[in-house]
């Protein structure tokens, strides 16, 4: 049980640090090296059974993959991405009041309005 419980903690913190580092990427105009992380990171939750744990950093890292799909002029790909991100972020999130929720609709919104 213990081990069990280290595992998930270190899942948690690895998919914390590879959306944080993401988010981080794309935020600083380097599109291309932040899918390339959230791609990494998503890879190395999907298909776990702990994988609920590590939902926030999922739906951030899906997130970051539509923002850089949309920054380098691919609204059309990127909009089921953002859609999904959305649809996480909604999953968890109180749809009125979080942060998060907002900033993946004005993502999406951007995106839907580019198109």
């Amino acid at each position: 049980m213990a081990e069990e419980v280290r595992g998930i903690k270190r899942l948690y913190w690895v998919a914390q640090g590879k959306a944080e580092e993401a988010s981080l990427l794309l935020a600083a105009g380097r599109d291309s090296a932040a899918r390339t992380v959230a791609a990494n990171g998503l890879a190395t939750i999907q298909g776990l059974p702990q994988r609920g744990f590590a939902r926030d950093a999922e739906a951030r890292m899906t997130g970051v993959r539509g923002g850089a799909l949309w920054r380098k002029g691919r609204a059309a790909e990127a909009l089921p991405v953002l859609r999904k991100s959305l649809a996480l972020h909604l999953a968890q999130y109180d749809p009125v009041h979080s942060p998060a929720v907002a900033n993946a609709r004005r993502a999406l919104a951007e995106a839907l309005r580019a198109r």
